[in-house]
């Protein structure tokens, strides 16, 4: 009789050891989870903040006519749009398991999780609504201003002011001297003056990484125009045209594919076979090396050019991506 009630009190003792082992276990993750909740929380809120302030700078653009500062401003929204509904998923999710682990404080964490919701449904509209406007308004060829400033997303209840603004595409705009190519369009400063680097496509921007015509005029080994089609971008151009009028151009030089380290250079496709078109009419075809230095090739001749086109005939495969980069381009 003994060695039950022994047994029997060793059973209890070990039970209630294994209780209050697992509410502590319970209790810290929980703690834990609240901690990483609010951090997206509160990243959340920083996120829509500045895509609020850039929403201001782009209605400022549209009143202004600003075709080069409206496509600042949609940079950093279409970045800044990523961010808010990365964070707001996150914070969605550990808010949803804090309430499923914790056993205080359930309603305002059920009200934190029901902001974060909000925000990512909103914010995940207005990406598709800026991504359906990027393909419309990347067929005209001019900077076409919406005939009206984009109306705010709802704000949640209880919870900080979520306003978001949608967006128009960076397209080509006019300038004094002439209608500039379609596409999607930078103006640089080059050695031959100020020039507009535009582009059939380009991959979208990242939190960390951007791929815009310009970075082909910038000097860095470290950044790259990638094109955004499907597959390897056979047929891709890329056209390079002068603001102020002709240029003497006498060779063109190139750094292929995206040198930043050699798994970016090997994993992302190279140009290999180009056409190269002039505005007076020069047709050529060219062989780029598959090589992460510059290269350089001189024309038959000097030419007194406006605009020069490059068309993507051939790639040297990429080993993890389909995507076509090029890092420099500059004519000479």
């Amino acid at each position: 009789m003994k060695i039950i009630l022994s047994s029997l009190v060793a059973v209890v003792v070990l039970a209630s050891t294994l209780t209050s082992v697992t509410r502590a276990q319970n209790s810290d993750l929980c703690h834990s989870r609240k901690i990483t909740a609010v951090r997206y929380y509160k990243r959340t809120q920083s996120y829509l903040k500045k895509y609020e302030r850039w929403g201001r700078r782009y209605n400022d653009t549209i009143d202004r006519k600003d075709c080069p500062g409206l496509r600042r401003a949609l940079d950093k929204m279409g970045d800044l749009a990523r961010l808010v509904a990365i964070n707001a998923k996150r914070c969605r999710s550990h808010f949803g398991f804090a309430v499923y682990r914790c056993t205080q404080n359930r309603t305002l964490l059920r009200k934190g999780r029901g902001n974060c919701r909000h925000w990512h449904s909103e914010i995940t509209k207005k990406i598709e609504w800026v991504a359906d406007l990027q393909r419309k308004f990347r067929r005209r060829p001019n900077c076409s201003f919406p005939s009206s400033k984009s109306p705010p997303a709802k704000k949640p209840k209880n919870a900080a002011t979520a306003t978001t603004k949608t967006a128009t595409t960076k397209t080509a705009t006019t300038t004094t001297t002439g209608r500039i190519p379609s596409g999607i369009c930078d103006r640089v400063s080059t050695g031959l003056g100020d020039a507009w680097y535009c582009v059939s496509s380009k991959l979208p921007n990242n939190s960390r990484t951007r791929y815009n015509p310009r970075l082909m005029a910038d000097n860095s080994g470290k950044t790259a125009w990638i094109e955004g089609a499907k597959g390897f971008g056979i047929g891709e151009w890329i056209k390079v045209q002068f603001v102020n009028g002709a240029k003497q151009v006498s060779r063109i030089v190139f750094r292929n594919g995206f040198p930043h380290d050699e798994r970016r250079f090997k994993g992302n496709a190279r140009l290999q076979f180009v056409r190269l078109e002039m505005s007076d009419g020069t047709r050529l075809k060219l062989r780029l090396q598959d090589v992460q230095g510059l290269q350089s090739y001189k024309l038959p001749s000097p030419k007194s050019l406006t605009w020069v086109k490059i068309t993507i005939l051939s790639v040297y495969p990429g080993s993890l991506w389909q995507d076509t980069a090029l890092s420099e381009l500059h004519l000479k």
